[in-house]
C-alpha cells in the first residue's frame, strides 16, 4: 500500500512538472540518510528538462538554472547527494527557494 502512494505522490509531482505522465516511475536506493557529511552551501543548480506544463512548453529539453537567494547545504552519505534547505522546495513550476 504505502510503494502505491509513493508512486502516485511521484506521478503526480512529475505530471506538475513536465505536463505529461511519466514513462517510468524509478524505485532507487538512497542508502541510509541518518548520518550525513556536510559537503558546501548550495549556491545553484542547473538541469536539462523538457517541460511542457502550464507554465513552459519546450519543443526540445532546456538547461534550467535556479540560483539559491536563501542558505541551502549539499549534503551526502557517500552514495546521494542531498540539497537541504528550509525553503528550497519543489512545485509544478520548478524549484523555489
Amino acid at each position: 500500500m504505502v510503494k502505491k502512494v509513493k508512486k502516485k505522490n511521484a506521478e503526480k509531482l512529475f505530471m506538475g512538472f513536465h505536463g505529461k505522465r511519466p514513462r517510468k516511475v524509478f524505485d532507487v536506493e538512497l542508502g541510509d540518510l541518518s548520518v550525513l557529511t556536510y559537503l558546501g552551501d548550495i549556491v545553484a543548480i542547473e538541469y536539462l528538462a523538457q517541460k511542457t506544463n502550464e507554465y513552459e512548453n519546450d519543443e526540445e529539453p532546456e538547461i534550467y538554472r535556479h540560483e539559491f537567494e536563501t542558505s541551502g547545504m549539499v549534503l551526502t552519505n557517500g552514495k546521494t547527494i542531498l540539497i537541504h534547505g528550509p525553503k528550497i522546495k519543489v512545485i509544478d513550476r520548478g524549484i523555489i527557494n
